[in-house]
């Protein structure tokens, strides 16, 4: 019985790996057609936050840049804590 519940699931399985789009385009493609790269984070000191030279914290550096690589606008939405 174990043998046969065990063989059934690595079927489902297989068959489910199966059922993805092949033609999806891809998350990167879609953020360079846009030409933006959209983001959201928390308004907190270590995420996003305006300081004394405007929009600062570790998120929004590494995000800054990644946009730059991109070579595509970056649109930030901050959330409330």
């Amino acid at each position: 019985m174990r043998a046969l519940t065990l063989s059934a699931a690595i079927t489902l399985l297989g068959s489910l790996a199966g059922c993805g789009q092949a033609d999806a385009p891809r998350a990167l493609d879609e953020i360079r057609a846009r030409g933006e790269l959209r983001v959201v984070t928390l308004n907190l000191p270590t995420c996003y936050y305006f300081g004394a030279q405007g929009a600062e914290g570790l998120e929004f550096e590494l995000v800054r840049a990644y946009a730059a690589r991109l070579r595509v606008k970056l649109a930030i939405n901050a959330l409330a804590n």
